[in-house]
């Protein structure tokens, strides 16, 4: 089952609100954890396209400790006027307008709808 199905259709919600007011969430939360969960680094990395430069030579117990990865050394932007995220992602920039619609994990929001 592809992630996306969660996100993509109300089918796909029902069954992600199901799965995490059960202990299923948890369950899986608490796999990630352990080694057997270590396989899937190597498809994450492909699939998401990581460079793993500023993370050569460490090593991985779990999915978890691999998704808690610690860079060598950090760069950014010292300029007080500057807005920097305290995490690596990707950025996406859309110009502000009234009918601006955000896709996001699937789903499209409108700009008033995510601000009180």
């Amino acid at each position: 089952m592809r992630a996306d199905f969660f996100y993509s259709g109300a089918i796909g919600r029902a069954a992600l609100k199901t799965i995490q007011k059960t202990g299923a969430f948890r369950l899986g939360a608490r796999f990630l954890t352990t080694k057997a969960s270590k396989p899937m680094i190597r498809n994450y990395i492909r699939k998401n396209q990581i460079d793993m430069e500023p993370y050569s030579g460490q090593k991985y117990d779990s999915f978890a400790s691999f998704f808690a990865r610690k860079k060598a050394s950090y760069s950014f932007d010292k300029d007080p006027l500057s807005l920097i995220s305290p995490c690596d992602g990707l950025l996406s920039v859309y110009p502000v307008t009234e009918d601006l619609t955000l896709p996001m994990k699937g789903s499209l929001y409108r700009l008033p709808d995510l601000l009180p």
